[in-house]
């Protein structure tokens, strides 16, 4: 029972680091500083700050007064996932612990992450308040669109540096070929994806992660569960650009255990549960800057 118990702390770490590392979605993590836990399971509060402009000096009664504000808007968790997988004590007995372990990592490469990043962009994508644009793109018009959703965020004071740039492999390669540019490589080597357009950060997503518009199977069989693109109103994304401010994912529970034959009551089984309660929320006044394109739909 030792040994399963220091797989466990083995394999806790890894689960965390493939999340991260996997996850296109990652640079919308909430600061902690920003997230107020609440005693109700389902409910968070994020940090919303407010403040009013200058005013005119007086040389007798000094500075006018101001306001500051800081509410803590409530947002309600409505994604609350989970799997559990079994494994007969007597299969692969003595080489369950790789199998532990490769199963996690793949699990988490194949359905986990790519469901966390699919949910989490829809919810972006569909919040009120969003521009949403739709068109298709080729390589005569890649470079206007997206110069086009830089101008309408810059326009509304949002700092090009606080801006990321989410795309397709797709775009992003049709971006590329249209940008003339002179590259240094090494001699063995060609580089010619760019990871930066105009000072914003490129974040390639596939396209089976960017959509807008996802249902998240139940999964209440054993051979059932994920998401897939809501049929009849789904739409691919070609390009998210946005402020990274103007929306936060919050993870309130993830939770991954590793329970032995021994005290496994309901089986002769190593059981592995995986849970993971988690959310995306768009805040009311940083809406705006959110610009989404979209390609037309069927």
């Amino acid at each position: 029972m030792a040994n399963k118990i220091t797989l466990v702390e083995k394999m806790l770490p890894l689960i965390d680091e493939v999340y991260k590392a996997e996850a296109k979605s990652t640079i919308l993590e909430a600061p902690a500083e920003f997230v107020q836990q609440t005693s109700d399971a389902n409910v968070v509060k994020i940090a919303k700050l407010d403040m009013v402009g200058l005013g005119d000096y007086n040389k007798q009664t000094g500075f006018p007064e101001g306001d500051i504000t800081l509410d803590w808007e409530t947002h309600t968790f409505t994604n609350d996932r989970g799997r559990r997988f079994s494994v007969d004590r007597m299969d692969n007995e003595e080489s369950f612990n790789l199998i532990a372990a490769r199963a996690v990592g793949e699990y988490l490469r194949r359905y986990v992450v790519p469901e966390i990043d699919a949910y989490r962009f829809s919810k972006i994508a569909s919040a009120d308040g969003v521009v949403n644009v739709s068109g298709a793109l080729d390589g005569s018009s890649v470079k206007k669109a997206i110069d086009t959703a830089i101008v309408n965020l810059e326009e509304k004071e949002i700092d090009s540096a606080r801006l990321a740039l989410f795309v397709t492999p797709t775009v992003a390669q049709l971006l590329s070929d249209n940008i003339t540019r002179s590259t240094s490589n090494g001699e063995r080597s060609i580089e010619n994806r760019i990871e930066t357009y105009n000072g914003i950060q490129i974040v390639r997503v596939p396209q089976t992660r960017l959509i807008k518009g996802i249902t998240l199977n139940p999964g209440a069989t054993s051979t059932a569960g994920g998401y897939a693109k809501t049929d009849g109103s789904g739409l691919d994304i070609n390009f998210i650009l946005m402020d990274k401010g103007a929306a936060y994912n919050v993870s309130k529970l993830a939770v991954a255990k590793l329970i032995t034959p021994d005290e496994n009551q309901n089986k002769d089984a190593y059981q592995f549960d995986f849970r993971l309660y988690h959310d995306t929320f768009v805040l009311a006044n940083k809406a705006q800057g959110i610009y989404v394109h979209t390609k037309p739909s069927a």
